[in-house]
């Protein structure tokens, strides 16, 4: 199937995102490549989607600098190993990582694309730190605000207003575009998600929109030359409002016929439990019905609000995510920076394993958390918690399979102060009363350095159990806060 498009007929779609660093930081031989990806392509990824930049490119390139030229800038500090140094040796031995996996996706029926990260920041305070490109280094008057702190990395995004930094970048684009045969191009606008000065990202949009017009040129220019279609994603926030608040205007995009793929995906901090699929679907189809819709998460939940702390999801939880969107329609989910940290790779390994159609999600453990709209307006957030019990409060939980034989409905609540047994049996899960209520280490759902005092774990029976929208009511408490709520469905021991 080499040198033409896969053609898929699926299901449910899988995406896996590679990151840019991953896998990439020692010499690989073909072989460990191919082993690499035989690791992740277990059979249930549809997707391969390949990350070959940060400011700096994995590949060569005679305008987007190669990252490597960090071993000519500071070879003393540089030693024969890390990222740079292998990607050039893999270069130099005519080995090319990207062209290598994208051969062993066809041979595996899987769809190759690259993904481009639009406006990298990281360590953008760190003089010493090989990753930053000269085009970044040598132009502040194209930042978004090159006053600001550099610690604060998002203020030193490239403003895409600028011309210039809008060429940068399509000549990346076109790089990629001229040297593989990919499937599909994906622009990452999440990486990271600030592309104007503040304010002006409503009228700046249109920058945007130009770019994403070129990238539509260039990509079925490939088509023509490649003899197959070459699809083009964007990934944004997710919720559409708080993709045109960082300049996306993906209803454009969509009625202009400039993307295929949108894929709406939070930032880092947590997975949008409440993502609103069916609000992508009705406003984007409304325009294109041809644009296919795949909601991402990446691999942390913050369970209580904003400035809580981050912890790996288990694979209860993504199948939670994707049976969340599922109930909205969705036909696949997009799996963002899955590195191997040691407390997330078993449920990774479930989630590659197993997949996350809604057959396997059904069958499995599901749990789903109190989350929010990462990346919206600021007012549309959609926090469920930390809140005041000052009145009664409602918690939101959306499903989709039915509760399984064999599984037990179990609510996790978290406050600043413990509750007593007349509160607990107070709390209704669409009406219901729990059959069982008691306190339990937060630990066992909560990261261990929570701000919870109080763990409350209530078991409802069976009946109280809802497809679509399960409603908690939490009633009054003078002087406390909730923090944080889980349902899981979990199976009997």
């Amino acid at each position: 199937m080499t040198g033409s498009a896969l053609t898929l007929v699926l299901s449910s779609i899988l995406v896996f995102n590679q990151d840019d660093g991953q896998f990439l930081s020692e010499v690989r031989t073909p072989q460990e490549l191919c082993g690499y990806l035989d690791t992740v392509l277990r059979g249930k990824v549809t997707h391969f989607f390949m990350c070959p930049n940060a400011q700096r490119c994995n590949i060569p390139s005679d305008v987007f600098e190669p990252c490597w030229l960090a071993l000519e800038e500071k070879p003393e500090r540089i030693a024969r190993r890390g990222k740079p140094w292998a990607l050039k040796t893999m270069f130099d031995r005519g080995i090319d990582p990207y062209a290598v996996w994208i051969s062993h996706c066809r041979k595996k029926g899987v769809s190759p694309w690259i993904t481009m990260r639009m406006n990298d920041v990281h360590s953008v305070d760190n003089p010493d730190y090989g990753g930053l490109s000269r085009f970044w280094k040598e132009n502040p008057q194209f930042r978004r605000n090159p006053s600001a702190p550099l610690k604060n990395w998002g203020e030193h995004a490239f403003d895409y207003s600028h011309r210039e930094v809008r060429d940068f970048h399509l000549a990346f684009v076109r790089t990629c575009l001229e040297r593989y045969d990919i499937d599909g191009f994906e622009a990452d606008w999440m990486r990271f998600p600030l592309h104007f000065r503040k304010g002006r990202e409503a009228e700046d949009a249109r920058c945007l929109t130009e770019f994403m017009r070129e990238v539509r040129r260039l990509a079925d220019a490939a088509a023509v030359r490649l003899g197959h279609p070459v699809l083009i994603s964007a990934r944004v926030p997710t919720d559409p409002d708080g993709a045109l608040g960082i300049g996306c205007d993906t209803l454009t995009w969509a009625k202009e016929r400039l993307v295929d793929w949108i894929v709406p995906c939070n930032f880092l901090a947590t997975a949008d439990m409440l993502l609103p699929y069916a609000e992508w679907k009705k406003r984007i189809h409304a325009v294109n019905p041809d644009v296919t819709i795949v909601p991402g998460l990446d691999y942390a939940a913050v369970k209580e609000g904003g400035r809580g702390i981050m912890q790996p999801l288990t694979a209860a939880e993504y199948r939670g995510f994707a049976d969340s969107v599922y109930s909205e329609g969705a036909k696949g989910i997009y799996l963002f920076n899955l590195f191997v940290p040691p407390k997330a790779t078993s449920a990774w390994n479930a989630v590659l394993s197993e997949g996350l159609s809604p057959e396997a999600v059904g069958a499995g453990e599901r749990s789903y958390f109190t989350s929010y709209h990462e990346n919206s307006l600021p007012g549309e957030r959609g926090f469920q918690a930390p809140v005041s019990l000052n009145v009664r409060r409602e918690l939101k939980f959306r499903t989709c399979a039915p509760l399984a034989e064999g599984m037990s409905l179990v609510l996790h609540l978290a406050f600043d102060a413990a509750v007593a047994d007349a509160f607990a049996r107070s709390v209704r899960l669409n009406g219901i009363v729990p059959v069982l209520h008691s306190e339990e280490p937060k630990t066992a759902w909560l990261p261990e350095k929570s701000k919870s005092v109080f763990s409350l774990r209530l078991e409802f029976p069976a009946e109280a159990f809802k497809r679509g929208m399960n409603i908690v009511s939490v009633p009054a408490a003078q002087g406390i806060t909730l923090r944080a709520g889980e349902l899981e469905l979990k199976k009997r021991r």
